[in-house]
């Protein structure tokens, strides 16, 4: 029987003890390296990881700084209520005098067509009574 190693039922061997020691103290070295090469890992994968959530968080939080910076460039409503009722008030106001202004200017051009008007009319009948007497003599064969 090769490989098997048969021990005495008597206590065993210094021989048989040492073995056993050194491949109790291999194995518990094996186990030693299993352990901080996981820890290593462990400890690898904890760096990658943390390194992810600090990139994340300061993409939310540069986020959350042009929330707030764009926050602070905002009106708030009842200002914004206020002054946009204003300018609505002074708009009616000046678009009223505008329309009066125009409506004074389309009188006033009114008045100058019609004075104009008569002003030819005038000098229409005016003309043409100091040229009926010369047109008639000449149309009467006058010379």
């Amino acid at each position: 029987m090769t490989g098997t190693l048969k021990v005495p039922d008597s206590t065993p061997s210094v021989a048989l003890q040492h073995y056993i020691d050194a491949r109790l103290s291999d194995h518990r070295t094996g186990h030693e390296r299993e352990h901080a090469i996981e820890h290593d890992l462990e400890r690898e994968a904890r760096d990658i990881h943390n390194r992810a959530l600090e990139a994340r968080f300061g993409s939310v939080n540069e986020f959350r700084q042009v929330l707030s910076d764009q926050a602070s460039n905002f009106m708030p409503r009842d200002s914004f209520d206020r002054q946009h009722s204003a300018l609505i008030d002074r708009t009616e106001i000046q678009f009223r005098a505008l329309v009066t202004r125009v409506d004074a200017v389309e009188a006033q051009a009114t008045k100058s067509a019609i004075v104009a008007g008569v002003v030819m009319g005038l000098v229409g009948l005016l003309a043409g009574a100091l040229l009926l007497p010369v047109v008639s003599h000449f149309l009467m064969g006058g010379t």
